[in-house]
């Protein structure tokens, strides 16, 4: 019954341009409420709290000590609570978040964390950022020549491997 009702809502979002869903290529501008890690947000559209995910980057996990709550602390300072983003929704994930390029002006936030190192490009995803791709590649290079962040370590261990491994 929820696979029916998120087909509908899907469905209808698009027919009547729901800035919430995916196929929907217009940019939204709505309002941090809350960091919840490197790479995930929430955000207020009118009445509604959107988990977002950031697009075809993965930073690492909380638990990934210290390099998570790095990473948490710098999306924290790009976005400050409160500040105006404008979402470009790409789908929804299968943990019912909005995956979505997020920018504060005409700055990419993903881009931003892969360029100071605190979030690697999520090679599997990069499909979906066709536009974004050769930049995200490029930041991961320079970053992790000038070993910033995550990459000041020996043997950098992937977020999706630590999520494996931590199961």
């Amino acid at each position: 019954m929820l696979k029916k009702i998120l087909v509908f809502m899907v469905l209808c979002g698009a027919v009547v341009g729901c800035q919430f869903f995916p196929g929907n290529t217009n940019h939204t501008t709505t309002r941090v409420l809350r960091i919840i890690d490197g790479d995930t947000i929430e955000v207020k559209k009118d009445e509604q709290t959107v988990t977002v995910r950031l697009a075809c980057i993965d930073a690492p996990e909380r638990k990934q000590k210290p390099w998570g709550s790095r990473s948490t602390a710098t999306l924290k300072q790009l976005l400050p609570i409160g500040q105006d983003v404008s979402l470009k929704p790409l789908y929804t994930d299968e943990y019912n978040r909005l995956v979505s390029e997020v920018f504060v002006g005409d700055r990419n936030l993903s881009l931003s964390m892969v360029e100071e190192g605190q979030a690697v490009v999520y090679h599997y995803f990069l499909r979906n950022c066709p536009e974004l791709r050769n930049s995200l590649l490029q930041a991961e290079k320079s970053a992790k020549s000038q070993k910033l962040g995550f990459w000041n370590q020996r043997r950098p261990q992937m977020p999706w491997d630590f999520r494996r491994l931590n199961k």
